[in-house]
């Protein structure tokens, strides 16, 4: 269906960025490592080179796959009434929007999103057809459990989330009244050591600023920086 065609036209664009990012020389000695997932480190390569660091590597190590529970995403948009669908990251947004388009595009959903970064990349996402009903005066997940907007007792949320994600939200929601349904539709994993070249892993495990974005990616880098030879946090 759709919703297929749009995975693997995101799974070819990602691998495109892939063989890019694999094409371009590493600096020899590292001063800066980002290491978010393949295509998602354009905006902070660009700050930084703007900002005139020399020697930034990118060497994606985390990647994301299904979660256990993205095979019940469509039937659960399609076939039950939601008060509101809670998305709280990028990739969220986007396993939603393929889950809604493969559903059959339902009308009338509310989604409700953590922040800007979520909204937009829902609506990129969705082609403009899905836009943030609400977002929280503050990006993060206990500022949405407590200020999504309580209608009536027993709302429904269906909360689409990463398999990793804490229960903060959903508890908070549950808590002030809320009848939670959470589906863990995606999940984070490490990049094995095993899987990069040898002049991304001496980037890795060289370089003297590791910037991570989550707990994922500092235990993926930890791993590969083992890997590479470099020991624990300032070693050599």
């Amino acid at each position: 269906g759709s919703a297929q065609r749009q995975r693997r036209r995101q799974q070819r664009q990602q691998q495109g960025r892939q063989r890019q990012q694999q094409e371009q020389p590493l600096p020899a000695r590292a001063s800066v490592l980002v290491c978010r997932e393949a295509g998602k480190n354009g905006a902070l390569l660009a700050r930084l080179r703007a900002a005139g660091v020399k020697g930034v590597a990118e060497v994606p190590l985390i990647e994301h796959a299904e979660g256990e529970d993205v095979r019940q995403l469509p039937g659960a948009l399609a076939g039950d009434a939601w008060a509101w669908v809670a998305v709280t990251s990028p990739e969220a947004a986007k396993v939603f929007s393929a889950g809604w388009h493969e559903a059959g595009r339902p009308a009338g959903l509310r989604v409700a999103s953590v922040g800007g970064g979520t909204s937009k990349a829902l609506e990129e996402a969705s082609g403009g057809a899905l836009t943030a009903a609400f977002e929280p005066t503050a990006a993060h997940a206990e500022a949405l459990a407590a200020e999504l907007p309580l209608e009536a007792a027993d709302d429904a949320v269906l909360y689409p989330a990463s398999a990793r994600a804490a229960s903060t939200l959903q508890e908070g929601l549950a808590a002030r009244g809320f009848a939670v349904t959470r589906l863990n539709t995606y999940d984070t994993r490490a990049v094995a050591a095993e899987a990069l070249d040898a002049a991304q892993l001496q980037a890795a495990a060289a370089a003297r600023v590791v910037a991570v974005g989550s707990p994922s990616a500092l235990k993926a880098w930890l791993a590969v920086a083992e890997a590479g030879g470099r020991g624990a946090p300032g070693g050599g």
